[in-house]
């Protein structure tokens, strides 16, 4: 599973919005499932967000909280977005990429990475 922090407020995450919707869909969906975090922003931006870059996976709005970095536990610092965190099949954190990522193919590798470790 690939977890990815953004806001529509976030500058890089519109750097990085093409590259991550590239690598899900992408993906073979057994092997990795994405999933958003959308933080700091109204519901209704965000949607205008996923629409814009036609985001395929669902996304959580987490407001001002940031309750969902909670439960990573420090392994990713609270409101650094955009962060990607990718976990193994147990649900523990395998690799956090900080900032934009590289490019999709590094995300993908990573992914898959991850996957075959895991069988």
């Amino acid at each position: 599973m690939a977890i990815n922090f953004w806001g529509d407020w976030c500058s890089e995450c519109h750097a990085e919005a093409r590259e991550i919707v590239e690598v899900a869909k992408g993906l073979d969906p057994d092997e990795a499932v994405f999933l958003g975090i959308n933080t700091r922003d109204s519901p209704e931006t965000g949607q205008s967000y996923e629409r814009e870059f036609d985001v395929p996976f669902p996304s959580f709005h987490d407001g001002q909280t940031g309750r969902s970095w909670l439960a990573f536990n420090g392994k990713v610092p609270v409101y650094a977005t955009p962060s990607t965190v990718v976990l193994d099949r147990k649900g523990r954190v395998a690799a956090v990429i900080l900032g934009v990522i590289p490019s999709a193919l590094t995300l993908s590798s990573l992914i898959e990475q991850v996957a075959a470790e895991d069988g």
